[in-house]
């Protein structure tokens, strides 16, 4: 059902690409020129959303407050931000845009791919080929006696694309199939075939299924770059749709499964659409004028940060995350106790030498006595007995 409402649209990307293939013929410069042509007839979308983010930036004053005043109700402040962005002509989903419009022409690919690596199997009669004789495999096996063919669909019959992809590698006598100098069913670029996914290169061996790994690293790689510099040059846009910053962060890795599980071509059309959209991105920033003027109010209220002494949020963000943190300081240990002066043990009973202050009537003690604590209540001394 998705196959024929896009026929259309497989024809045309199909036709694009054999026009490009007449010049250059190379099945990854087809692509990639198909690529620039779709990323250009999409600029108006790219630069609509753009400047929709520009506006959700602006507005940010006006959410904040809306997000104090209605703190305490989730729906009432979601009612007054959509009605917000309604009175301001702001989509939401503006930065998306491009994307969600890029889809179709990715399926479109996927078709496309699928039709110029198109085999079909023949058993010769001794006539000329005839196509509706051609069919598929039978429970999963070649018939007996088929000669594989290649049979691309949705080029335009007579293109040179279509006949570097037509015929069978040892054709019948007689059946009037030109002789390919390939398999029948491969789309090779470069040293690998754009027909083949990287999950079905693992079991070939890993010289073969190197340049596939390649390709999806530089294409995840590219596109979170990319995604970083729309950030940069929007910071309070992209705060201001949680959400939809979400989304973009997990995109890149989900195309990454993408371009595991389909085609590497197209892996290299979206590693050549996010190189492509860096630079579209910087080109639309430096000469449209309403992006350009963002960048400069930017650099003003920096240049103001700068001189006030402030530090730019993301700026002090950074710092605070590269400065260790410092360890934790110790209580201040306490000084010990203060001790009085070292006392004698006190004597308990007549010392040897001293006199007997009961007769004469003084505590004074000998020349070699011990003398009593005077912090210390002194014990009773014992009379002795009679």
């Amino acid at each position: 059902m998705l196959a024929n409402v896009l026929d259309p649209l497989y024809q045309l990307m199909a036709a694009i690409m054999a026009a490009i293939y007449s010049v250059v013929p190379n099945y990854a410069v087809a692509i990639f020129g198909l690529t620039c042509i779709v990323l250009a007839i999409l600029t108006p979308l790219t630069l609509k959303g753009l400047r929709s983010t520009i506006k959700i930036q602006k507005l940010m004053p006006e959410q904040k407050r809306l997000q104090a005043q209605f703190k305490d109700d989730r729906q009432a402040l979601n009612e007054a931000i959509m009605a917000m962005y309604k009175e301001n002509k702001v989509s939401p989903v503006g930065g998306c845009l491009p994307f969600i419009v890029q889809s179709p022409f990715f399926i479109a690919l996927f078709g496309v791919l699928q039709g110029m690596s198109r085999v079909k199997y023949w058993k010769p009669t001794g006539q000329p080929f005839l196509e509706m004789q051609a069919t598929g495999k039978v429970d999963g096996k070649v018939p007996e006696g088929a000669v594989p063919v290649g049979l691309p669909n949705h080029l335009p019959r007579g293109s040179s694309l279509y006949n570097s992809l037509f015929g069978a590698v040892d054709p019948p006598a007689g059946s009037g199939l030109p002789v390919l100098k390939h398999a029948p069913g491969e789309v090779k670029a470069f040293g690998f075939d754009l027909a083949r996914s990287a999950n079905e290169m693992v079991s070939k061996g890993f010289i073969a299924f190197l340049p596939y790994l390649l390709l999806i690293v530089l294409m995840i790689g590219l596109q979170v770059f990319a995604q970083r510099q729309v950030n940069r040059r929007n910071p309070a846009a992209a705060a201001a749709n949680p959400q939809m910053q979400t989304i973009t962060k997990v995109m890149p890795f989900l195309f990454g499964i993408w371009g595991w599980a389909f085609q590497a071509g197209l892996t290299l059309y979206w590693t050549t659409s996010s190189a492509l959209r860096i630079v579209q991105q910087w080109a639309l920033y430096r000469f449209d004028p309403t992006l350009a003027e963002s960048v400069k109010d930017k650099q003003v209220a920096l240049a103001k940060e700068a001189a006030s002494g402030k530090k730019p949020a993301a700026t002090a963000k950074a710092r605070t995350k590269a400065e260790p943190k410092a360890p934790p300081s110790k209580p201040p240990s306490k000084p010990p106790p203060k001790r009085g002066p070292a006392t004698k043990p006190v004597v308990d009973g007549p010392v040897e030498g001293a006199s007997n202050g009961s007769s004469n009537g003084s505590n004074s003690s000998g020349a070699g006595g011990a003398r009593p604590n005077p912090g210390r209540q002194q014990p009773k001394k014992r009379r002795k007995g009679r």
